[in-house]
């Protein structure tokens, strides 16, 4: 006899409609899209080479040569700024999804063994919890050594215990369900009951949960970097563009506005795409207007 919950086949796609009505998110979307367009395309439409200086032209305003102007030491703004996407949002995606995995794993562990093990895994998280996330990943940083790779790795590691407190919590509702239930009754085992079963039927806010902390990873990311623990000069990523910008904020703005826009616009569309997620995955939450 096979246990299965109830299909998602209609859920899918009312959470579709409504997610495409949705203007926000659309345009969340899209931008999203084409930042990931630009950045994966960066070798060809980037118009110099990211770290080619030209000295005598440093601090350069935006001109039909430069759309964006020239950075401190006469490096093309806009092509540090398409290759810094692949860094900044790059390493944010890269941190999310390897706390993702390890938390999911965590909070499925936690929600499905016995209490012994989940009142350890929950402590462990509480504790790391007790910490902002962003001092949570300056200490893991400073314990595993600067650069972008140990900035990722610091960013995942704060993230971690999110994903293993929202997964428990789905974890125990789900298990309480008549279809867990029966197949458990019908022999299933633990693991299969778990990866089969229960989380399926977590996916929805562990996804939404996920587009939202790309935003605040994003943030965290270029916060290390402006830091000088994440990525290395003269590597291009929009912290370390902001930190070497700080001097020629009076004689030459347009080089700490260029990737403090480029870090607002996608941390908002990251966030109005998390918010048409939650609001198409979940009704409930919807607000009209």
């Amino acid at each position: 006899m096979r246990v299965r919950p109830p299909r998602a086949r209609g859920v899918i796609r009312d959470a579709v409609e409504r997610f495409r009505g949705d203007r926000g998110a659309l345009l969340g979307l899209v931008v999203i899209v084409a930042v990931v367009a630009l950045a994966a395309l960066a070798p060809i439409v980037s118009p110099y080479d990211p770290v080619e200086q030209q000295i005598r032209l440093r601090g350069q305003g935006p001109s039909t040569e430069h759309v964006l102007g020239l950075d401190e030491v006469g490096r093309d703004e806009l092509s540090r700024v398409l290759y810094g996407a692949r860094v900044t949002v790059g390493g944010a995606v890269a941190a999310v999804a390897a706390a993702g995995i390890l938390g999911v794993g965590a909070g499925l562990l936690s929600g499905s063994a016995h209490r012994r093990v989940d009142n350890v895994l929950m402590r462990i998280a509480d504790g790391m919890l007790a910490f902002p996330s962003i001092v949570l990943a300056i200490l893991a940083v400073v314990f595993i050594g600067p650069g972008l790779l140990s900035a990722i790795a610091a960013v995942a590691i704060a993230d971690v215990p999110g994903y293993a407190r929202l997964t428990r919590g789905q974890t125990l509702t789900v298990r309480e369900q008549e279809f867990v239930r029966a197949a458990v009754a019908v022999g299933a085992t633990p693991v299969r009951v778990a990866l089969r079963h229960v989380l399926p039927n977590t996916i929805a806010p562990i996804i939404v949960y996920s587009s939202l902390q790309i935003g605040s990873a994003i943030i965290r990311l270029a916060s290390l970097s402006f830091l000088g623990f994440g990525a290395q000069p003269p590597e291009p990523e929009w912290g370390a563009m902001l930190n070497a910008a700080q001097q020629w904020l009076g004689t030459a703005p347009h080089i700490s506005i260029v990737p403090g826009a480029a870090i607002v616009t996608v941390v908002v569309a990251f966030n109005l795409v998390g918010d048409g997620l939650r609001d198409a995955l979940d009704p409930r939450t919807r607000v009209t207007r």
